[in-house]
C-alpha cells in the first residue's frame, strides 16, 4: 500500500508537527532564534515578553522533539544551556 502525505488528514504526522510548531509561543522562540542563531534560556525569557520559565522549557522539548532546535548544556561549574535554531 503507497502512503501518500497529505496535511489535511486528521491522521497525517505532519498534523501533529503543526499543532506544535503552530502554538503561539513556538512561534516566537523560532523567530527569536532566527534572528540570533544561539541564546541562552534567560536571553529568551528576556526577549519573549508574556513567557515565564516553565512554559519555555516545555516549549523548547517540544521543539527539540521535532529537531527544530538544538540544546546544549555546559559542564562548567555553572550550569549553563544554550539553544541553536536548526538550520
Amino acid at each position: 500500500m503507497h502512503y501518500t502525505p497529505d496535511v489535511f488528514d486528521k491522521d497525517c504526522p505532519s498534523q501533529r508537527v503543526l499543532s506544535r510548531v503552530a502554538d503561539r509561543w513556538a512561534a516566537l522562540i523560532i523567530c527569536a532564534l532566527h534572528e540570533q542563531k544561539t541564546m541562552r534560556n534567560g536571553e529568551l525569557l528576556r526577549r519573549i515578553g508574556g513567557i515565564n520559565q516553565k512554559m519555555l522549557t516545555q516549549t523548547l522539548r517540544n521543539l527539540e522533539e521535532l529537531k527544530t532546535v538544538w540544546a546544549r548544556t555546559s559542564a562548567e561549574r555553572t550550569q549553563r544551556t544554550e539553544t541553536r535554531g536548526r538550520e
